[in-house]
């Protein structure tokens, strides 16, 4: 995408109808574990060129223990109170799950210019059917930029605790 292209993005103004197109946009984003390197090094969807951060973090129980296995799913929001909630992502994707050591890494993508979002976790434990009853933590904020070899992407770590069964 020309550099053009990504100044008029950057300067134009959300109304109605282009905040149901990036929606839309936002549907097809991912977020991935960073070992399938696919949400990385495709850094578009239809053209438009895609922006990036990461998140991770580890989940335990009660006791402190790792959860393995237990389901993660990271989302970008523009709002704080929907951070704190999980309500109205600006993305949606594939859901990695936590290593032996409770340790999870994730992208998250949007269409968006390069801005920054708050990122929250939604984690259940391995088994469960659906989200119902996750465990939220978000409030912590990134810069999303396009993904590149010469740019970092911005990164925050999200610790869970998950209550007792």
């Amino acid at each position: 995408m020309s550099h053009d292209r990504r100044a008029a993005r950057a300067s134009c103004s959300v109304n109605a109808s282009t905040a149901h197109r990036l929606r839309l946009f936002a549907v097809a984003g991912c977020v991935a574990a960073v070992g399938a390197t696919g949400c990385r090094e495709s850094s578009s969807v239809d053209g438009w060129d895609l922006t990036s951060g990461v998140v991770y973090g580890r989940v335990v129980d009660a006791a402190q223990r790792p959860v393995v296995n237990a389901k993660v799913r990271a989302s970008a929001h523009l709002d704080s109170a929907d951070c704190q909630t999980g309500a109205r992502p600006l993305n949606a994707g594939g859901v990695p799950e936590t290593d032996s050591s409770g340790s999870f890494r994730a992208v998250v993508t949007s269409p968006l210019a390069p801005m920054p979002v708050c990122v929250a976790v939604r984690v259940v434990r391995a088994g469960v059917v659906g989200w119902d009853g996750a465990t939220v933590v978000g409030g912590r904020w990134i810069r999303l930029v396009y993904a590149s070899a010469a740019t970092p992407l911005d990164s925050v770590r999200l610790d869970v605790e998950l209550p007792p069964r």
